[in-house]
């Protein structure tokens, strides 16, 4: 799943819940379930009584890579098949004025797997069918988090909230890596192709959202205003590297070593804004988040992870670049809500657009999203004690090209890896849908 719930990448703080689908994620101000904690704690002020929330949520992406490395221009395509979430959230009225709540929930979601070699094919035909192995094959990351949080009503018109959230988070990547001798064999021949795959995992990692909502007597308007931030974060895992041939000309893997990899902490400031007018509602949201890093660069760093050529040859490889690293983005859009029976059935719909996640210079078939276009409708419907909200997201991609700086990795000689892994022309696109159900009392 790519967006808007699964993420373009895998440490963002993307924070639309599923009940904002059908406004492609643009629910900042009007979304007050347990699931919003983290976009927007103060909503839950709003909230009248105990509501208890499920959703569900699925998505299906479609990722193509046209790749210059082929010997003429080939089209491959993300082979991994729809996915799907579930989240729980609770809200509690204490008295008058606060609120207490907590949610299960999936913070973040993307796995993508393109065609892969399969064991002991001809390298002719490895050549030809899989030109952006070097680049990245599959990838996995994904959180959960556990949230608890608060609201307090502070005066008629102003309420503040805040949440706490801790969260695990997975990385898995693997890609191919080229073992050969570049004076005597071909650099990308595939007689000397290794899998390399490594994976990580981190502790509990904690989140905080500060939020505050404004609601002024003298005009029918909600104004919104939260900031965010999780710290940086070692992941903690392993790494090791797979045999492509039973060749005996082919280089050896040695044995799993222990790898890690930095996430970045994540600061982001929102505001929104929402207008009541009748049987309409309308809100504009606006978010900008910034990523810091942890030891620098984020890469793979591996405890001596060995290779041995049919010579004798011992290559070691330390470090390579995390293909799934993001950069600082932001988003801005709008949504609307009309009223088609009176306290009963609304018609959702809306509109929201984020920068590129990655540089078009480090872009790749695991991250490759330039700047998206998100379009949505939805329903939701009022049967006492029961909220059912039921929403539809497209997302669109722009056609972008390939990376310029990521070269095909040489365990043994790291300045022999002059040839680009990544170049092509890349798109992307999303459909996804959710049900939420709440349940009030």
């Amino acid at each position: 799943m790519c967006t808007p719930s699964i993420k373009a990448d895998p440490f963002a703080s993307e924070l639309s819940n599923p009940r904002t689908v059908g406004r492609a994620g643009v629910g900042l101000v009007s979304e007050d379930s347990a699931l919003s904690m983290r976009a927007n704690p103060a909503a839950m002020s709003r909230r009248p009584q105990a509501q208890l929330t499920l959703a569900m949520r699925g998505g299906n992406a479609k990722n193509t890579i046209e790749s210059e490395r082929a010997q003429q221009m080939r089209v491959v395509t993300d082979q991994r098949g729809p996915q799907a979430s579930f989240d729980l959230g609770y809200t509690h009225r204490l008295g008058r004025f606060g609120v207490i709540a907590v949610a299960i929930v999936k913070t973040g979601e993307r796995y993508r797997t393109y065609p892969s070699p399969l064991f002991n094919q001809p390298p002719d035909q490895v050549n030809l069918l899989y030109p952006s192995r070097y680049a990245g094959l599959s990838s996995r990351v994904k959180s959960r988090a556990i949230v608890m949080g608060g609201a307090l009503r502070v005066s008629g018109s102003l309420a503040i909230g805040a949440s706490l959230s801790l969260a695990r988070y997975h990385l898995e990547e693997q890609r191919t890596v080229w073992a050969g001798n570049p004076i005597r064999d071909v650099i990308g021949s595939a007689e000397n192709d290794l899998l390399l795959i490594a994976r990580a995992q981190s502790p509990p990692t904690p989140g905080l959202s500060i939020g505050a909502m404004f609601a002024p007597e003298w005009i029918a308007a909600e104004f919104v205003v939260v900031a965010r931030g999780t710290p940086p974060t070692t992941l903690h895992g392993d790494a090791r590297f797979v045999s492509t041939t039973t060749e005996s000309s082919a280089p050896t893997p040695g044995p799993k070593r222990t790898a890690s990899v930095n996430r970045p902490g994540v600061a982001s400031v929102s505001a929104g804004i929402r207008y009541l007018k009748g049987r309409w509602t309308g809100e504009i949201n606006a978010t900008v988040e910034h990523f810091w890093r942890q030891g620098g660069a984020r890469n793979w760093k591996f405890d001596e992870l060995n290779v041995t050529r049919s010579t004798g040859e011992v290559g070691t490889l330390n470090r390579t670049v995390v293909l799934t690293r993001a950069r600082a983005r932001w988003s801005v859009g709008a949504s609307a809500d009309v009223s088609l029976v009176d306290g009963f059935l609304w018609l959702t719909g809306g509109y929201r657009t984020t920068t590129a996640s990655i540089g078009s210079e480090r872009r790749n078939p695991l991250l490759s999203e330039g700047q998206r276009h998100l379009l949505a409708v939805g329903i939701e419907t009022l049967w006492a004690p029961f909220t059912i909200t039921l929403g539809y997201t497209h997302s669109l991609g722009a056609v972008v090209t390939g990376a310029t700086s990521l070269k095909i990795i040489n365990p043994f000689e790291p300045q022999a890896g002059t040839v680009p892994s990544a170049q092509g022309r890349y798109q992307s696109t999303m459909d996804e849908v959710a049900l939420t159900i709440g349940a009030g009392f």
